[in-house]
């Protein structure tokens, strides 16, 4: 590594990390994934709220994070992707309705907060280990560590396991409908999308001039996913189009894959090389279709080393987890489940050391800020109907924040987290 110390290294200045810090990393307007991600909590929410069971609300958000798993995903594959969350968001708010219950049985004092802290520290780091092993998109495990660690809590509240089991179930089956019905007015509008975003990284890589490394990267990744979805909506395979109905995405595809190759040998291909794995899945210098792409075992099976890249985070994420829980409760506090998802949040992509420090700052100021938001909603006791209405709207404008600055989007996560532990507690 010592070759990328050299002058293409540039020192960050105090400009730079504010100028990072609060960058808005997407000018796009995207309603119907956040609008869909809303319904999926407002409809089966109304739903128990008109049966008479109001409480159940709560266990609702544990399965209406299943519809955001599928944003973005072709439809052919987007079902699969979502079924697979969905069950393991179920088995987390199952499982962890039972670890609180032992915690919180007759006679367990505040030390059996431990148990809490280290499972969802251990289910933590295994999560973060395959999502960086699969390379999964974001938001990754995030919400079924969320999801599993709230769960904990609710013994301490009374709810009945069976109940914690139930009601995310009508989440989830929400969540599936919803993210499946846009596919009845456009069947192949992802597919779309993906190669538009490429055409525009590969026109934003061609223009560039001092960001010429990171435009490359862009465009590359941005090739990489559009291979990929036309792959998983089965318009190409095993290097041909075999959907002839839809030729014209794999010729733009193909197009901007040659555009992106005559800039790489004007000069742009070796200085990228040295910062970026571009070569993994799209060679560089190729203008053919990609045949193929690792499979998800082969990817588990390389990563399976103690210096690989999702090892090592995952070790990171389950020392700082671990640390965190184990503090906390040994001063007193009760949910060491929020510490642990904190320090999964900051490092369940391995960040370096500036991205990381950008994004702990992040984490830090819309919590503070969210806290303020969550201490109007205590402050004016939601509960019922205007409980399901800020549960809703706290998850819309997360999703809408997301894309853009990860502080804007916890201002909102932090109350969504702090209503789905309960209104009530201290």
């Amino acid at each position: 590594m010592d070759d990328l110390q050299g002058p293409t290294q540039k020192k960050l200045t105090l400009s730079d990390w504010w100028t990072a810090f609060i960058a808005i990393n997407s000018t796009a307007t995207r309603w119907s994934g956040p609008l869909r991600a809303a319904l999926a909590i407002l409809i089966p929410g109304s739903i128990a709220m008109l049966t008479g069971h109001k409480d159940a609300i709560l266990l609702i958000c544990a399965g209406a994070f299943t519809v955001i798993y599928g944003e973005g995903i072709v439809y052919r594959k987007r079902w699969k992707v979502m079924l697979t969350a969905g069950a393991l968001l179920w088995t987390g708010a199952t499982v962890g309705a039972l670890v609180g219950a032992l915690v919180f049985a007759p006679g367990h004092g505040h030390a059996w907060l431990l148990l809490t802290a280290v499972y969802v520290a251990v289910l933590g780091a295994g999560i973060v280990f395959v999502q960086n092993a699969l390379r999964l998109p974001p938001p990754g495990g995030f919400f079924i560590v969320m999801v599993t660690g709230g769960s904990t809590m609710l013994a301490r509240s009374g709810t009945d396991p069976l109940e914690a089991a139930f009601w995310p179930l009508t989440a989830i089956v929400t969540g599936l409908i919803l993210g499946m019905l846009p596919a009845l007015r456009d069947p192949h509008g992802p597919e779309r999308a993906t190669v538009a975003t490429l055409e525009r990284a590969t026109k934003a890589f061609q223009n560039a001039k001092d960001d010429e490394i990171a435009r490359h990267h862009q465009a590359q990744t941005a090739l990489t996913a559009a291979w990929t979805a036309l792959a998983d909506a089965g318009i190409v395979n095993a290097g041909r189009s075999v959907m002839p109905s839809q030729q014209e995405l794999v010729e733009r595809t193909l197009n901007a894959q040659e555009a992106i190759v005559k800039r790489n040998q004007a000069g742009s291909g070796a200085d990228a090389e040295a910062f970026f794995e571009t070569v993994n899945l799209i060679d560089p210098e190729r203008t053919t279709m990609p045949h193929a792409r690792p499979t998800a075992r082969y990817r588990i099976y390389r990563s399976l080393t103690a210096d690989s890249h999702a090892m090592v985070t995952a070790k990171k994420v389950l020392i700082a987890a671990l640390a965190t829980g184990v503090v906390g409760i040994a001063l007193g506090l009760n949910r060491p489940d929020w510490g642990v998802i904190s320090a999964l949040l900051i490092l369940q992509n391995g960040p370096e050391k500036v991205p990381g420090t950008i994004r702990g700052s992040h984490r830090v100021l819309g919590s503070i800020l969210g806290l303020v938001v969550f201490s109007m909603f205590y402050f004016f006791g939601v509960e019922g109907w205007s409980l399901l209405a800020a549960l809703a709207l706290c998850q819309f404008f997360a999703e809408v924040m997301v894309v853009k600055n990860y502080a804007l989007c916890v201002i909102f996560s932090t109350p969504l987290a702090l209503l789905m532990g309960g209104i009530s507690e201290p």
